[in-house]
């Protein structure tokens, strides 16, 4: 159960009540609240206020990173896939709400988890585990099926950095 604000208040009064805990049990109150939150959806860790969604503690739209592994992972029957596809595919994969694909860039230009997925197309076409095969278009290359072949448990830009194509698109 999470507790809102008024709820602390009601319990402990606004300067700490008639038991003088109040500060105290608010404390507790918000600790345990965080901890639930964190345990939703599988997420781990709290993140800093969302400039498009003031006084949220948690974000549920992965970072392009995170992307990377299970994207080249839906590339891996070898097939070409679209990109707009991919975004449906991976958005469902994460259990990404309506309200997070829709929610959009600080610029209000782009969705966020498609702007993420189009970063993580790149990272991956640059270090050479994917290739374009038209517009909006890719397919996994040979050193990607070679890649997944390891069972990585994640792809980073750390990882990535072990293909010269992308040490020197990093350096560009």
């Amino acid at each position: 159960m999470i507790v809102s604000e008024e709820q602390i208040l009601l319990l402990g009064g606004q300067h700490g009540g008639e038991y003088g805990c109040g500060w105290l049990l608010s404390q507790v109150i918000i600790f345990f609240n965080r901890r639930l939150l964190c345990n939703i959806g599988n997420l781990t860790e709290l993140r800093r206020d969302h400039p498009n969604r003031p006084g949220t503690a948690l974000m549920t739209i992965p970072d392009y990173q995170s992307i990377m592994l299970p994207f080249l992972q839906l590339a891996a029957d070898q097939q070409e896939h679209a990109l707009r596809e991919t975004i449906d595919v991976l958005a469902d994969e994460f259990n990404l709400t309506d309200e997070d694909r829709n929610e959009l860039l600080p610029s209000g230009r782009q969705a966020t988890f498609q702007n993420r997925v189009g970063w993580a197309r790149t990272y991956l076409k640059k270090a050479g585990l994917l290739k374009a095969t038209r517009r909006g278009y890719y397919q996994i290359t040979e050193r990607g099926l070679s890649v997944l072949a390891d069972k990585p448990t994640a792809i980073s830009a750390k990882f990535l950095k072990q293909f010269p194509e992308f040490q020197e698109f990093q350096s560009s």
